[in-house]
């Protein structure tokens, strides 16, 4: 039963359990790390929440036609796998779910789910180094012109001149100082 429920939930993004909680897969996004120079890619993740939940008819039409047998049938089948797997619980105070992770129960009925890392490993890491071309450009559109990134940050590039705040903070401090020795002096 257990290739089952993997298989229904790879196929429908959730799987229910009835008195235990809900199975999903997340899609975790693809991120860069800059420090340690590596591009992890998106990758899928089991989430387990945990509360009473029922089990979809969609899910028991999957089991019936996986077994060959009627809903009815189905519906049982499910609810004695439920109660094995409450009995399971009991015993060993966790189930593995293969491909998923291991599910623990807590006490007082609660569950803490440790997702199984098989499916990160069939992402592998990507090593990325930033490469810097001097004196190189691109073509970027503006509206319905192309121009060369080149020409854009020549016609923006400072020409040695001083700023004009520069030329007004000098005569600030200019009109300041005659202010004061004019204070001094005449007084």
């Amino acid at each position: 039963m257990y290739g089952y429920l993997y298989k229904y939930l790879i196929q429908h993004k959730k799987l229910s359990l009835p008195d235990i909680g809900v199975f999903k897969i997340e899609q975790v996004p693809s991120r860069i790390d800059f420090v340690n120079k590596k591009l992890y890619p998106f990758s899928p993740v089991v989430r387990f929440t945990q509360g009473a939940s029922l089990a979809d008819k969609y899910f028991y039409r999957f089991i019936a036609a996986s077994f060959k047998i009627d809903e009815l049938e189905a519906i049982q089948r499910f609810n004695e796998f439920i109660f094995q797997l409450k009995e399971q619980f009991a015993l060993n105070g966790y189930v593995d779910f293969p491909g998923m992770g291991r599910l623990t129960r807590q006490f007082s009925n609660t569950f803490t789910f440790r997702p199984d890392g098989f499916v990160q490993s069939l992402y592998p890491d990507v090593h990325a180094e930033r490469i810097i071309r001097k004196n190189e450009g691109h073509t970027v559109k503006i509206g319905e012109d192309e121009v060369h990134s080149h020409d854009l940050l020549q016609k923006d590039a400072p020409k040695n001149k001083v700023a004009a705040w520069v030329w007004y903070a000098i005569g600030l401090a200019l009109l300041g100082g005659g202010a004061i020795a004019y204070y001094y002096l005449f007084k």
